[in-house]
């Protein structure tokens, strides 16, 4: 079943796209499609709400979305 917040996500085409679902490890899958894998340091909470990073080139401006 798809995820609406992720449709809608990754329709502005991130730069970096992660869900921080892993449930152990120390990588972050970038779902952007883009190969940003992100790495987790010291003792977090994993499985956890989406943060993606958008950025214009154009105007090279930067935002952050966070659930």
């Amino acid at each position: 079943m798809a995820d609406p917040f992720d449709d809608y996500a990754l329709s502005l085409t991130p730069w970096m796209y992660l869900r921080l679902d892993e449930t152990s490890g120390t990588s972050a899958v970038d779902a952007s499609g883009n190969s940003q894998t992100g790495t987790y340091v010291n003792t977090p909470t994993l499985n956890q709400p989406p943060i993606s990073f958008y950025r214009d080139w154009e105007t090279d401006r930067k935002s952050t979305r966070l659930n």
